[in-house]
């Protein structure tokens, strides 16, 4: 049944021009009442409406198609309010999350300078443990090459004495050779002496038989008993020569074998021989006087001078003999130094107790210079081994240092990207209280005009909300797994370089490749850089959508609100009337 109003009087119609629509001004009071302003007017098409006079009246029908689109405006207020509310759960979720990441992000930066240390750690005590067996290498081979430059020096003294003594051996051969000569010479010269001398006497003995005195009886008694004495004397230095050369024999065999005892003994018997020499001198001396002696009794003055001449010769032979004895004195000299010189050597070198063990021990001493010379060159082979192997743990070192220098700068621009995003999120926290006051004016606005609709909106809400919390389940769980498999590998990875560190690898069938760049450090830097980028962008369209979200549905609803209120206040003020 439709109920109208009592019709008013007709007045007469104007011809006057239809007014244009006006936009409706709402003034929204504090307490929630709305108050329509005088001179807004409503124009709305009816089945049963009339138009009486200056007024416009409408009928229950209108009225309830006015409040079906309230009501219908007003479940759009609260959805988007719904949508406002998932948002901002969202932001909120993406805060969590960026809090989480930055947990992560800091724990692995803690791992990174925990795996540096231990890194430098292992460098330095490989560095120290090469430094070590460098030292004792090198102090080894300082040793072995000092003892093999002394036992080239003494085998060069030894090869040089050696050669001196056998050239001094050589020399007294053929000294003792020349001896012989001089003294066979000598001997032949005894006898054609000897032979003269009795010559001599003969004549002499003719001479006496025509001037016979006393006097010539008893010189030529004394001239033969001279003669015989000489002729002793002779037998005497023959014998002697033979001694001498038996003894110069036994001299040269015994030198090679006993040359200190063969030394002292010759010396004795050259001193001995000396002085049986020098008292020949002088007998011969004393023989010259009588010779002379006799040459004044003779007659026959040349040959008074032929003997003259004969003993001054035999004079100057003696002397040469003299001076030829010097000599060998000198060089019986040079003989025993020389000698002492072998006997110090041989004292020296050990093992070696006579002559014929020199060379043997030369031999072994030669063998052990080769084995020197070649444990030299292994030693230089592993210095030069050692040298490259430090050169290229500098190499890693430096490598490594890098990769902490480009990890310690990682770090810092992460913890600058945090600080920046913690900002961020203190800035969207604000913003979210101002969302959050300004929804919570809209629920009170809800809750004046539409209460029956809380309990289903609340359903969706707390469903969306589960269906979120099932999600933000699913992806911790994948975190935490993902994580597992991180840790299992960076175990793998520690104990990979342990081995490595330790030489524990087979070289056949494992090559160590050493990277420019750290692989898991470059690997983590750029899936650092590409979260940092995606939270940044996620960020910004939040920032984005945030803010156009905000500042349109603010600046629409705001407007839907005026105009609700001022059709309320409108259809208000038509009741009233």
């Amino acid at each position: 049944m439709l109920l109208r109003t009592p019709p008013p009087h007709k007045r007469p119609r104007l011809p006057s021009p239809e007014p244009p629509p006006q936009q409706l001004a709402v003034q929204a009071l504090p307490l929630g009442r709305f108050v329509a302003s005088e001179d807004t007017e409503f124009h709305h098409d009816c089945d049963d409406r009339e138009l009486l006079g200056d007024s416009l009246r409408c009928t229950y029908k209108c009225k309830q198609l006015v409040k079906a689109e309230f009501l219908e405006r007003y479940n759009n207020q609260e959805r988007k309010i719904s949508d406002l509310t998932t948002q901002l759960e969202s932001l909120e979720s993406s805060s969590r999350a960026i809090g989480i990441e930055r947990n992560n992000l800091l724990e692995q930066v803690e791992r990174l300078q925990q795996e540096k240390a231990a890194a430098t750690a292992r460098e330095r005590a490989t560095q120290d443990k090469y430094e070590i067996d460098l030292n004792r290498f090198e102090e080894r081979f300082r040793g072995q090459f000092k003892r093999c430059e002394e036992l080239e020096v003494k085998l060069q003294q030894e090869v040089r004495l050696r050669a001196e003594a056998e050239l001094h051996a050589d020399n007294m051969i053929s000294q003792a050779e020349d001896l012989k000569i001089t003294l066979e010479k000598n001997a032949e010269k005894m006898k054609k002496r000897i032979e003269t001398l009795e010559e001599q006497l003969r004549r002499e003995q003719k001479d006496a038989q025509f001037a016979i005195t006393s006097q010539e009886k008893t010189r030529a008694q004394y001239a033969e008993s001279e003669i015989e004495i000489l002729r002793n004397r002779c037998e005497d230095l023959q014998q002697r020569l033979s001694k001498c050369m038996d003894e110069n024999r036994a001299l040269s065999d015994q030198l090679a074998a006993a040359p200190a005892e063969s030394s002292s003994s010759r010396n004795k018997e050259m001193e001995t021989v000396i002085k049986h020499l020098r008292d020949e001198l002088k007998s011969f001396e004393s023989d010259v006087v009588e010779a002379r002696k006799m040459k004044q009794f003779h007659a026959n003055v040349n040959l008074l001078k032929e003997k003259v001449e004969s003993e001054r010769l035999r004079a100057e032979r003696a002397e040469a003999a003299l001076e030829e004895l010097v000599n060998c004195e000198v060089q019986t000299k040079s003989l025993i130094a020389e000698l002492q010189i072998w006997k110090s050597l041989i004292d020296e070198i050990p093992d070696v107790e006579k002559r014929d063990d020199i060379p043997i021990k030369m031999r072994e001493l030669q063998r052990e210079l080769l084995a020197s010379t070649a444990e030299v060159g292994k030693l230089t082979a592993k210095v030069s081994e050692l040298h490259s192997e430090l050169e290229k743990e500098k190499a890693t070192r430096y490598r490594s240092q890098n990769d902490a220098r480009i990890s310690n700068k990682a770090v810092g621009d992460v913890e600058a990207e945090n600080k920046r995003l913690k900002r961020q999120v203190e800035l969207l926290k604000r913003e979210v209280n101002g969302l959050k006051s300004i929804l919570s004016s809209y629920d009170e606005e809800e809750s004046l005009f539409m209460p029956q609709n809380s309990a289903e909106n609340g359903q969706l809400f707390e469903s969306r909300v589960k269906l979120k919390e099932e999600r933000i389940q699913k992806l911790e769980v994948l975190i935490e797994d993902l994580q597992r498999e991180g840790e299992l590998l960076r175990s793998e990875l520690a104990s990979a370089e342990l081995k490595l560190g330790r030489g524990d690898y087979d070289p056949a069938h494992t090559k160590v490749v050493h990277m420019v760049e750290n692989l898991d450090v470059s690997a983590e830097k750029k899936v650092l850089l590409a979260e940092i980028q995606n939270l940044q962008e996620k960020l910004k369209a939040l920032e984005d959508e945030t803010f156009t979200s905000a500042s349109r549905n603010a600046a629409s609803k705001n407007a839907e609100l005026s105009m609700l209120r001022d059709q309320v206040s409108s259809l208000e003020k038509r009741e009233a009337r």
